[in-house]
This record gives structure tokens, sequence and C-alpha cells, in this order.
């Protein structure tokens, strides 16, 4: 990628007055995923004093419960975190443990930021700072960014109450892998990301009978178009020079793509239909709907044409033995696996401030901020797919602002600024 303008060292400025109302530092990060990482880095890196709060013990803490199967879904090289490019040994579609292990070197050089164990229950604005108010106290600082990610809570549907089901009854954050499945009946419940991972892993791992309940039918999508892996088609489409005509002129654009990725659903999946349902919308009504974009085909609908799972209508209720289907059928699955989906569960930290959108997602993205709501950034939130890729170009531009901004205040406790980044893809 081109070299991009450098960010400019931070500036100092005075210090707060003492006391309890002094800042404890200038930039605090919630959560210590990639977007955590990529924010905290490029603000150290730019001079400013960085705290990161995760409440798990570790950096990367969502990655590390996922099942053992996964891969990601964007290529090794729109992956990677900025200044630190993923290494050709992990492959092209990087797996759980590998991403695991490039977090925590990405996360090393800045190791005295982060602050495990540590819970955010609220964020308020006081004066000119943000107060965070945390289980072990509260901290001060002049900017918050938000790197909580889109998946913090599982959601469980209302009929899914183990209490009613003899089986087994579990989120797909539970799921690790397939050995305790073999020669079992499963019924996976969602046809998103995880659940065709889960699915696939099922029929490999040697699960006797595999049903997957479809609700919403999905709108696949194919890893690669024309060649070109389509997270690069995602990334102009949301950093480009496109990206600016979609912002002037959102409705062409929305009714654009929605016809697109119904017409490329089609096209490269004429019998998916027959096998799975028919999309109910394209990709932009079905994420203001459902806050869930394209699914990108790993091999379901294969695996359904071939006969190695069966498609099942949805779940209306457990009972007993049973899994109640909304046409009237009753199954009798060993275990039950929710592939529903998370939530954000930003409500309790932050939903008094008029940030949040549908789905509880914030509104702003990146070097954007909300009215009311000045220095408080969000990262990790952007949809559809490209999570990563977009954390790159928010964390740049977060610190590119926040080191610009001549409010905020440096607190180094004796160390010297680091050199001004220059910043490379």
């Amino acid at each position: 990628m081109n070299e991009a303008a450098p960010i400019p060292e931070a500036s100092r400025f005075r210090t707060a007055a003492p006391g309890p109302a002094a800042r404890d530092c200038d930039v605090i990060v919630v959560g210590a995923g990639p977007g955590g990482i990529a924010s905290a880095s490029m603000l150290r890196r730019a001079g400013l004093d960085v705290r990161v709060l995760e409440r798990n013990g570790n950096v990367g803490s969502s990655w590390r419960a996922h099942y053992d199967c996964l891969r990601l879904n964007t290529t090794r090289r729109f992956s990677s975190l900025p200044g630190n490019r993923l290494e050709a040994k992990y492959g092209r579609w990087v797996g759980r443990d590998d991403y695991v292990a490039y977090l925590e070197r990405c996360a090393a050089p800045i190791d005295d930021a982060f602050e495990f164990g540590t819970q955010v229950q609220r964020i308020d604005r006081e004066g000119s700072e943000w107060v965070v108010t945390t289980d072990r106290g509260q901290l001060r600082a002049a900017a918050v960014v938000i790197a909580t990610g889109l998946q913090a809570t599982p959601y469980l549907p209302p009929w899914a109450d183990a209490g009613l089901f003899d089986g087994e009854l579990l989120h797909v954050s539970g799921y690790r892998n397939a050995e305790p499945y073999r020669g079992r009946d499963v019924l996976v419940v969602g046809t998103g990301q995880s659940a065709q991972d889960i699915v696939l892993d099922l029929v490999r791992g040697g699960a006797r009978r595999v049903w997957v309940s479809v609700r919403t039918p999905p709108l696949l999508a194919p890893r690669r178009l024309a060649g070109v892996c389509v997270g690069v088609l995602t990334y102009i489409l949301k950093h480009g020079p496109l990206a600016r005509v979609i912002k002037r002129r959102p409705r062409l654009p929305f009714w654009l793509a929605d016809r697109i990725s119904l017409g490329l659903h089609r096209t490269l999946y004429p019998d998916a239909e027959q096998y799975l349902g028919r999309p109910p919308a394209g990709m932009m009504a079905a994420l203001a709907e459902r806050g869930r974009g394209p699914t990108l085909d790993t091999g379901l609908l294969a695996a359904v044409r071939n006969g190695d799972a069966t498609v099942v209508a949805a779940v209306e209720r457990l009972d007993g033995q049973d899994a109640v289907l909304a046409d009237g059928t009753r199954i009798q699955p060993h275990a039950v696996i929710l592939a529903t989906g998370q939530r954000t569960n930003l409500a309790p930290m932050i939903g008094h401030l008029g940030v949040l959108g549908g789905h509880d997602w914030p509104v702003v993205h990146g070097a954007e901020t909300a009215p009311g709501a000045p220095d408080l950034h969000f990262i990790g939130f952007r949809v559809p797919a490209g999570q990563l890729v977009d954390m790159g170009v928010d964390a740049k531009a977060i610190a590119r602002r926040l080191a610009r901004r001549g409010r905020v205040q440096t607190r180094r406790r004796g160390r010297q600024p680091e050199p001004a980044l220059r910043i490379a893809g």
C-alpha cells in the first residue's frame, strides 16, 4: 500500500490540576482485541499516553474462545494490523491459533499499556474529559476509544431454554470441535458464517446426522470474484474513491448494492433457492433489517446439495427430546448448537450518550465522533465484511485526529515522546 502522510507527534500541554480530578492518561482504549491493539499501537507511536482496559486476562480473548477450525474470511494481507504484516508462513486464510499468536506479537511492544481483569461499567462526559467507571475504580482521560467489537455477548433466541430440552444445548461460542458429536445427531440453528463452519466441521468430524435450521435464507457471496478476493472489493467500496460517492448520495448506491448482491447470488448459486430458500432482501436491506449482510460461501450449499447436511424449518420451541419446527415437524437431535449471533452489549456502558443506533451499533466509526460526544471513538464496528482491514484504516485515522487535538494533555511520567509515526501499509 502507498505510504500515507505521517501522524504528527503529540504536543505538550499544560499539566492537569493536582488532586482527584487529574487525568490519568490521554486516551483510554476499551478492549484488547485487534481493534484495541491497533488503536493503542498507533496512539502510542503518535506520542500519546494510552491505557488499554480489558475485562479478560489476555489480548485477543474472544479469538482464543473461537472454535478450533476457524479461519479468517479475509486474506492474510487484508487481515494485517498497521505496521505488523502477517507472515506468509500462516497461509492465505489464517487459522485461529496463528492469529492469536500474531496478536500477541503485535501487543508485545506496548505491553505496559494493558490493564487486564478490568471491567468497564460506564462512560460519562464531565466537562472536557471522559470519566470511565470500572470495577476497580474510575479513570479520567481526554479521549476514549471503544474497541469491544460486534460480538461481545452471545444472543439466545427466546425459545432456547435449556430446561425444556433433554439433550445438549449450547451457543456457538461454546463449541470447540466435532469430536464430542461423533456418531450423534446435531441440529445447527442459523446460516451465518459460524453456522457454515460448524456444519462442515461436524460433517467432516463424523456426526451421524447434521440438520441446519433455516429461518432466513442466506444471501451468499463467494470468497473470490473474477479472481479477486471480495475483501479487496469491500475495501475499495468502503475506503476508496467510491466511498465518498456513497456517503454523498446514499440512496442510489444502496439500491444498487441490493440489486447487485441479489443478482450475483442468483447467478453464482442458481440452485441455492431450491436447497436453502430465497433470500428476502439484498445486502443493504438485510443489514438494516437483521444486522447481517452476505454470508461468504465456504461449502454449506455443497454440503446440503450432496446430502451431507439436511435443511429444516425454523425452530419454534424445544420439548423434551424434540425440537419442534415451524412447519410442525419434530426432530430428535442429541445436541442443538445455536449459531444465532452475538450482540455488542454497549448499551449498559454508553447507551445514555445517544451514540448508538439500530442493533446497538455505534452511529459513527473511526475518526468521526457523534454530536455531544467529542473524542469518543469506535473501532471494529463497521459492517458488512472486512472488519480487520477496517480496523487498520480506523486506527490510523483516530491516531491522526487525536494527535492533532490541541486539548489532549500528555502525562508521560518522565518518558520522552516517541518519534512521529509514518504510516505504511
